[in-house]
C-alpha cells in the first residue's frame, strides 16, 4: 500500500544517478538511485550516509542500486555509525514493478528492519516473507 508517499524527483545531471526526496507517513526520506555497471562499494556509501545526515537531519535515507553491493560494502556498514539509510537492490525494485509489494510497503518494511537490527540491507526474498 503506498499511502501516505508523497514523493519529489530531481533529475541529477550524472546519466547514472537519480536524487529525490520523499515523504512516508510523515517522515522524510532522501532517495538515490544509481545504475552503474559495477557494483556499489561502501565509499559510496558512507557518503551517502553523511549526505542524508546534512542535507535533511533525522530523515531515512533510501539507496536503490541496480548495479548490487560489493561485498564489504554489506559488511563495512555495521561498523562505525550506526546506518541512516536503507539499500535496496533490483530484486527489491523488481517486487514493486512486479507488484508483489508496494514502494511504501517495501519502505515500511525496509526501515522497520533497521530499526529493529540496526541492518541496512536485506535481501528481497526475505523482506517479502515478513508480509506473509
Amino acid at each position: 500500500d503506498d499511502a501516505g508517499l508523497a514523493a519529489t524527483l530531481r533529475l541529477v545531471t550524472r546519466p547514472e544517478r537519480v536524487e529525490g526526496e520523499l515523504t512516508l507517513e510523515g517522515h522524510p526520506h532522501v532517495l538515490e538511485a544509481r545504475w552503474t555497471r559495477g557494483a556499489v562499494s561502501a565509499d559510496v556509501l558512507y557518503a551517502f550516509r553523511e549526505q542524508v545526515a546534512v542535507r535533511q537531519p533525522g530523515a531515512r535515507g533510501v539507496f536503490l542500486s541496480l548495479g548490487r553491493f560489493t561485498p564489504g560494502a554489506l559488511s563495512s556498514l555495521v561498523q562505525g555509525a550506526a546506518p541512516n539509510f536503507v539499500m535496496l537492490d533490483r530484486d527489491h525494485l523488481a517486487a514493486v514493478l512486479e507488484d508483489r509489494i508496494g514502494f511504501g510497503d517495501l519502505l515500511r518494511l525496509a526501515g522497520r528492519w533497521l530499526q529493529d537490527r540496526n541492518q541496512a540491507f536485506v535481501p528481497a526474498d526475505r523482506l517479502l516473507r515478513l508480509t506473509r
